[in-house]
């Protein structure tokens, strides 16, 4: 078996391969919202209609670099997590190692 570093290199390691779309909660969150979404489109003229998918394209694109940069930061805070367990220094906290 190849290391989780080769799995990435490799790109064979995807973040959303555990998830779940049969989670009850998550079923229901997407039933709500579609339904939610075709009401909604029912209601508006052409022109609103356009704005409102360029609204949801924005809003798509923000939550595309919001998710990066959560990954990126938590990765990190585990990286820095990892060497101090590992060095026992304090590193990630600013603390000198207690002893």
């Amino acid at each position: 078996m190849r290391s989780i570093l080769e799995e990435l290199y490799f790109g064979n390691f995807h973040m959303n391969s555990g998830f779940n779309a049969k989670d009850p909660t998550y079923v229901e969150a997407v039933q709500l919202k579609d339904i939610n979404y075709e009401k909604l489109m029912a209601t508006l003229n052409g022109s609103e209609k356009e704005w409102f998918e360029k609204f949801l394209e924005a809003d798509e694109d923000l939550k595309g670099i919001e998710n990066y940069y959560t990954f990126t930061r938590a990765f990190k805070l585990g990286v820095l997590l990892m060497t101090e367990v590992f060095t026992n220094t304090g590193q990630a906290t600013g603390e000198n190692e207690i002893k």
